[in-house]
């Protein structure tokens, strides 16, 4: 799973990784099925002791300032991802799938990590109530960190988001007033680095029949010849538009975000003239569910951060995060700023997944967005 995700988690594979045949995996756990539950199993109970360690590591100091607080988590984060990679990916595959079917495992991963908030965040005197937004901020912004792209921009970038998000917990105007260079110049440079071009013609034919392919069959279905097919052209017509898998990704996740956005457009989420934000997200979080092909939306994004060759496409995606949510909000939300709609982009898709796999449901998670909201941006211009 961690090199190839669930699409390369076949029986076969595992079975040669494992020096053995693919009937021993039927003999023993009766299912592949089955193995990967107890595989995720296994890698939950292994999570849970590495975060109870990063706890007791701050034991000795609490109970620190809002201001120790980024340090704390863009540390966790970036171990997580890059010195417990492989629980990473196993956790990204399992709420990735959520798209498709929801399972006990992917709800105790959204359960782990909301306690490790829960419990971290009294220890930075912060608001434990808020803990579901900040796990659900957090949980994006880490898988965002699993894309490895300029290791200076990434991890400083990152700690300048958890930094936003403390500031945004405790409302501490230094913190509020603190500026974010590295993300700012990431957000630059992943644009320079990958650029989305216009579609026409066939390009448009082939980009919509990836993204029905994904949509439908998950990453295994990301495949040159399966856009062949769904677009009713020849295998040469779509490496002749699109010769790497970069440029198929990039053409097919540019199409599906602009649907997304008109989709967005056709709600009348833009055009609303309130300013009540709890109102905005929730809607914002409906039309994001009821998107056509969304399915497909982050599983181009995880295959990208297994891929270094998709490096910079992933980079485009992580730093262009939160730039339509700022656009449609910053008419009746003065008060946000660029690292605010981050936030709040990070916490729609957190909610749109604890909707689906988190113990209070789908009622439950829309039913406490509007107070946290309210805590979290007041309406009052933000420094």
């Amino acid at each position: 799973m961690a090199e190839s995700g669930l699409a390369g988690a076949t029986a076969r594979t595992v079975a040669a990784r494992a020096g053995s045949s693919p009937s021993a995996i039927n003999y023993h756990f009766d299912s592949i099925e089955r193995l990967y539950g107890i595989a995720q199993q296994q890698a939950i109970s292994e999570a849970r002791l590495w975060l109870a360690a990063r706890l007791a590591e701050v034991d000795p100091g609490a109970p620190w300032g809002p201001a120790a607080f980024p340090a704390f988590a863009a540390t966790v984060i970036d171990d997580w991802c890059a010195t417990r990679r492989v629980l990473a990916q196993a956790e990204a595959c399992d709420c990735a799938a959520l798209a498709w079917r929801v399972s006990d495992t992917a709800g105790q991963w959204l359960s782990l990590w909301e306690g490790f908030w829960a419990a971290a965040l009294p220890r930075f005197s912060l608001p434990v109530e808020l803990a579901p937004v900040a796990a659900g901020i957090l949980q994006s912004e880490r898988f965002g960190h699993l894309a490895r792209w300029r290791t200076p921009y990434d991890r400083a970038g990152l700690e300048e988001v958890c930094t936003r998000l403390a500031a945004r917990l405790s409302g501490d105007a230094e913190l509020l007033a603190r500026p974010a260079p590295w993300r700012t110049m990431a957000e630059t440079l992943s644009q320079q680095a990958t650029v989305f071009p216009p579609l026409t013609g066939a390009e448009i034919r082939i980009t919509q029949a990836v993204v029905e392919a994904v949509d439908e069959g998950g990453e295994s279905a990301f495949t040159h010849r399966a856009a062949a097919v769904g677009a009713g052209l020849s295998l040469g017509a779509v490496t002749y538009h699109f010769p790497t898998r970069a440029a198929l990704m990039a053409a097919g996740y540019a199409w599906l975000y602009q649907t997304i956005v008109i989709s967005a457009q056709r709600s009348g989420v833009i055009s609303a003239d309130h300013d009540d934000l709890g109102r905005h997200i929730l809607a914002f979080l409906d039309v994001g569910q009821s998107a056509p092909r969304a399915r497909a939306f982050e599983t181009f994004f995880f295959s990208a951060t297994r891929d270094p060759a998709l490096a910079d496409f992933a980079a485009r995606v992580r730093y262009s995060r939160g730039l339509s949510t700022l656009g449609f909000l910053s008419p009746v939300a003065p008060q946000l700023t660029r690292l605010d709609a981050l936030l709040i982009s990070h916490w729609i898709s957190g909610a749109a997944r604890a909707s689906k796999a988190g113990a209070t449901g789908a009622e439950g998670v829309k039913q406490a967005l509007a107070a946290q909201a309210a805590a979290m941006f007041p309406r009052t211009p933000a420094v």
